[in-house]
């Protein structure tokens, strides 16, 4: 939070790296998942009031010294502080939390369970979370809306089983219809991922890698480690080809 009177600091000539959030859960999705009329062995669950769950743990998962009568951040072991806006704070009880936010939208998870090959298993993180960073690049091209807009994850379909499902949400607060329109359109989204990870416009791409021109972006920095296109690529083009 910035201060009233906090002076500018020096201009830096790099971007530092912002504490990452945690993986958004989905709390709650559909109760249907019918078939898709055109992409065989794939099922779609669609709801207008999904929910979801994310948090921040802070730099290095140390977590937030925050006043919890002002709102204010507190650096160091000194609870004596004034408040954002400049008068001195009557509260001296310090609360170490992390910060979470629960939100509703349109959500959309998609299940590939009678496709051939199937999918790896969900603990196969770097297959799901490549998948996943493609499948909604791709949905944002062939929808033509920005990237901003949409975002996904993935989980386990059950508590006990391995299979995994994608799920792909608005990002725009209370939805805009996006992801219903991937139901629509879910044949030239998964003909484009397939493209992007298969036919990298970088020649010097590493096939098992990424790089900015198919599934690297500032916003998923972190990931980039586990970002193998070829995974996506070569269990996709198997699947369209059948």
């Amino acid at each position: 939070m910035t201060m009233i009177d906090e002076p500018a600091k020096a201009v830096r000539l790099h971007r530092l790296k912002p504490p990452p959030n945690s993986e958004v859960y989905l709390i709650k999705g559909a109760d249907k998942f019918p078939t898709h009329l055109i992409v065989s062995g794939v099922s779609l669950g669609y709801s207008q009031e999904g929910e979801l769950f994310r948090a921040n743990c802070g730099h290095k998962f140390q977590q937030f010294r925050i006043c919890p009568y002002c709102g204010r951040t507190i650096d160091g072991r000194n609870t004596r502080h004034t408040k954002p806006w400049g008068a001195k704070c009557a509260g001296q009880r310090i609360v170490t939390v992390d910060l979470a936010h629960r939100f509703e939208t349109d959500t959309l998870q998609i299940r590939f369970n009678v496709v051939q090959p199937l999918p790896p298993a969900v603990d196969r993180t770097d297959f799901w979370i490549s998948f996943q960073t493609a499948f909604t690049m791709a949905a944002s091209d062939v929808l033509m809306i920005p990237p901003r807009d949409i975002d996904g994850t993935f989980r386990s379909q059950s508590d006990q089983g391995s299979r995994g499902e994608l799920v792909i949400y608005d990002r725009v607060p209370g939805g805009a219809g996006y992801v219903e329109r991937i139901q629509e359109e879910l044949p030239q989204v998964l003909a484009e991922t397939l493209r992007r990870t298969r036919d990298c416009k970088n020649r010097k791409c590493d096939p098992q890698g990424s790089c900015y021109a198919c599934l690297r972006s500032y916003g998923n920095q972190f990931q980039w480690e586990s970002l193998h296109r070829n995974l996506v690529s070569d269990w996709l083009s198997q699947v369209l080809s059948n």
